[in-house]
């Protein structure tokens, strides 16, 4: 039987809800502060080591939201835990803002970033511009529903959970690619960390409890992001990717 949709935004939300996010929250504490810790040395080499200025607007932007959500990731669930419900709320109608503003700079950072190119770089770079809109588009989902579920306590605290896992890929590639000798093939990376972030999620699924709330949207969710990560190591690769990399780059929007 598939779950009610969900009332309008109430603030404070129910105090006694079906199964209360507590048990959840140390984990995403602790996960998304470490994903923020580890941000650091991801970013480091070719962002926080170079002077402000030298860094373009939309580099900027794309950080500050990233750096807005993280916080979000880490104070939402320590107030819940907390009890308080109220603040809580209150970031959460920040995560309104923050959330289209994190994917918006993202999809405007990859079109500055790919436009910029000559014909010659774009062919031979075009296959990673799935990265940057796929983690968008999968950010985008994971946040609506989290939002659609709100509250549905379980699905709500877990899709937002899963918006931290969707940052595994850009940062542990990173420290992978700046720490270690270097892997055979661009795409090799992608089987470390979208493997780390799919048994992540498998673990906040296996942690929910059926018999209180239905599981599915979970699952389905969880399905996309399989499909998502399946086209880097195949449509990425293919020539209609690359028209669509050239599509993309034409258009005005930085």
């Amino acid at each position: 039987m598939s779950s009610p949709a969900p009332d309008p935004v109430v603030c404070p939300p129910p105090r006694r809800p079906s199964w209360h996010s507590a048990p959840l929250s140390t984990p995403v504490v602790i996960g998304a502060g470490t994903l923020f810790l580890l941000a650091f040395g991801a970013f480091w080499p070719m962002y926080l080591a170079k002077p402000f200025a030298t860094l373009d607007r939309y580099t900027h932007l794309h950080a500050a939201f990233g750096l807005a959500w993280m916080a979000l990731l880490v104070v939402q669930p320590i107030a819940m835990r907390r009890g308080r419900l109220v603040l809580h709320c209150a970031l959460g109608r920040v995560a309104y803002v923050v959330a289209p503003a994190f994917v918006v700079s993202a999809v405007l950072l990859a079109h500055f970033r790919f436009a910029a190119m000559d014909e010659q770089t774009l062919v031979s770079e075009a296959y990673f511009l799935y990265l940057p809109l796929h983690t968008a588009a999968l950010f985008a989902l994971a946040s609506g529903l989290g939002f659609y579920y709100r509250r549905q306590t379980a699905l709500h605290a877990r899709f937002m959970a899963s918006t931290a896992l969707l940052l595994i890929d850009p940062v542990i590639a990173r420290l992978l690619v700046f720490n270690l000798p270097r892997l055979p093939g661009a795409t090799t990376y992608g089987l470390i960390t979208f493997g780390l972030a799919d048994l992540a999620f498998i673990a906040l699924v296996l942690a929910f409890r059926p018999k209180v709330q239905d599981a599915r949207p979970l699952w389905a969710f969880f399905g996309v992001m399989l499909l998502a990560h399946a086209l880097w190591f195949t449509f990425s690769q293919t020539p209609a990717w690359l028209a669509f990399a050239r599509w993309f780059s034409a258009l005005p929007l930085t």
